[in-house]
């Protein structure tokens, strides 16, 4: 959980910079180049933390990839539609929470290939037996 976590905010750290700095800082676009490829790495960082996220919840990690496809075809349809910045915090905001919400909501379930663990009893420590007469004496 804690790797899908981690992935999943780094991701979205990297997208959140190529936007800010796309939309506030550099509004003449000099610096182009360098938002579009934060922003191209976000995409396949958050892609894997999208399939860690269902792996670590039971499914196969298709299926955060999957969602995450969807997400992210609404988000440029919406974004070639629409110019503004807004569009494209909203539409990335819209790709990530897409995978987050539908695999939160399924429940979770075990993968054929990941068996429960043993519960090891305890078992009481054994009472030292005193030594017997008979062999007390050799």
């Amino acid at each position: 959980m804690t790797k899908a976590i981690l992935v999943i905010l780094g991701g979205a750290a990297l997208a959140g910079t190529a936007w800010t700095g796309g939309t506030f800082f550099d509004p003449q676009q000099q610096h182009h180049t360098l938002w579009l490829a934060l922003s191209l790495f976000a995409w396949p960082v958050l892609a894997f933390g999208m399939i860690f996220l269902a792996q670590w919840r039971g499914y196969p990690g298709e299926v955060g990839l999957i969602l995450f496809g969807a997400g992210l075809l609404v988000r440029f349809a919406l974004a070639h539609v629409n110019h503004k910045p807004l569009v494209y915090l909203l539409g990335t905001a819209f790709a990530v929470a897409l995978p987050l919400v539908v695999v939160f909501a399924l429940p979770p379930r075990s993968m054929p290939f990941q068996k429960p663990l043993k519960q090891v009893k305890k078992q009481a420590p054994r009472a030292v037996k005193p030594m017997q007469a008979s062999n007390a004496g050799r």
